[in-house]
């Protein structure tokens, strides 16, 4: 299982100050982004406009939580959106 950050969760749970840290095209980019947990709290790296950011703690109450089968799903149908057709890619 994976978790997996989320726009939402982060808008419930998150303190307004927090909140307030984090730009709203950042939580587009962050949103269904997977994120690592080696202890109670996670991190995770992205990109937004060609720069690279890194985003920590992320606490477990932003994420959601998702099963290889439903990632999988989701990479199955992102295919399918674009004509079953891609250049590279890896399939979990």
């Amino acid at each position: 299982m994976r978790k997996i950050f989320s726009k939402e969760k982060f808008m419930e749970n998150a303190t307004r100050q927090i909140k307030a840290r984090v730009p709203s095209e950042h939580l587009e980019v962050l949103d269904g982004k997977t994120v690592n947990f080696r202890t109670t709290l996670g991190d995770v790296a992205y990109e937004v406009d060609g720069e690279k950011y890194y985003l920590y703690p992320v606490y477990p109450e932003w994420c959601e939580v998702r099963r290889m089968a439903t990632i999988n799903q989701d990479f199955e149908k992102a295919i399918n959106e674009m004509g079953g057709k891609i250049n590279a890619g890896i399939y979990l």
